[in-house]
């Protein structure tokens, strides 16, 4: 099922969301989120694709551990 948003911003502009929803067992959960026409989760696994293909695992992991310290505050 795709859940279809309309984000609104102050400044005027809007955007287009696409929620997909799949039944967990447990109820609907969000398992891709479409901005327009481009797939979250498309871009992840290309990414992760990349990652693995030129780092191996780990070196997927080491990316992912580096984009989380950036983005969580230092005081945990």
């Amino acid at each position: 099922m795709i859940v279809r948003a309309r984000l609104e911003h102050a400044e005027g502009s809007a955007d287009e969301l696409g929620l997909v929803l799949a039944d967990s067992g447990d109820g609907p959960r969000i398992v891709d989120v479409y901005l327009g026409d481009v797939s979250v989760m498309r871009n992840y696994r290309s990414s992760f694709r990349k990652s693995i293909r030129t780092r191996g695992f780990d070196g997927l992991m080491e990316d992912l551990e580096r984009a989380i310290a950036k983005a969580t505050p230092d005081d945990r």
